[in-house]
């Protein structure tokens, strides 16, 4: 084999390693059951619990949408009540990065994750889903939780859009800066990778709890 085709493979071969991309992996996870184990990210579980368990109500703004769906109530104020139950499983998962280059800026990291019921009730029962969730933490003052939102989960409201296969969403938002927040969505159309297309994402309702239980 001559000097020029043992080069060639050589640079083959580390152009294939440097073209790998960075990524996220999970290494370990460790199973959180007492309020003072110390977590990854910082702080202890207690503080995570803190931050979602119990009962809070506020004021729950339904939006226009008629052109949305059907059967939906008319704009106005409601009142409403969140619950999140204590965790019936939570893991502490150390994260780490794989791959890449050091000019890669991919940043990993950790997690705590909480399996949960969470209950949303607004006034009459208009609004009522219970909701097995997983949720996931990368701060212990700080949930961003979204899933998606069927007719079995939503109680005595159905869910009808006016467009063929438009999903409905719940965002729960829990946070030492914006408060507890929430809000029913709904996605239609298509979109590319880059975010091009025709989707669309409207509010049908939005609601504020108190900050205090």
């Amino acid at each position: 084999m001559n000097n020029a085709f043992r080069i060639l493979i050589v640079l083959a071969v580390t152009l294939t390693a440097c073209a790998e991309p960075a990524r996220c992996v999970e290494v370990s996870r460790s199973a959180l059951t007492d309020p003072n184990d110390a977590i990854l990210f910082g702080g202890t579980y207690g503080d995570v619990l803190a931050t979602i368990v119990g009962e809070r109500s506020g004021a729950l703004r339904w939006l226009e949408s008629e052109a949305y769906v059907a059967g939906f109530p008319s704009p106005g104020e409601a009142q409403i009540t969140v619950t999140i139950d204590q965790p019936y499983q939570a893991w502490d998962i150390d994260v780490q990065r794989q791959g890449g280059n050091r000019y890669d800026r991919l940043a990993c990291p950790d997690i705590l994750q909480a399996e949960a019921e969470v209950a949303i009730q607004s006034d009459g029962g208009v609004l009522d889903a219970t909701l097995a969730a997983t949720m996931s933490f990368q701060a212990p003052d700080t949930l961003l939780y979204v899933t998606d939102v069927t007719d079995e989960d939503l109680g005595s409201l159905e869910f009808r859009p006016i467009e063929k296969g438009a999903s409905l969403f719940l965002t729960l938002s829990y946070g030492s800066n914006d408060g507890p927040r929430g809000a029913l969505t709904l996605r239609s159309g298509a979109s590319s990778d880059s975010g091009d297309g025709v989707g669309m994402s409207v509010d049908l309702a939005t609601w504020t709890l108190d900050s205090n239980r």
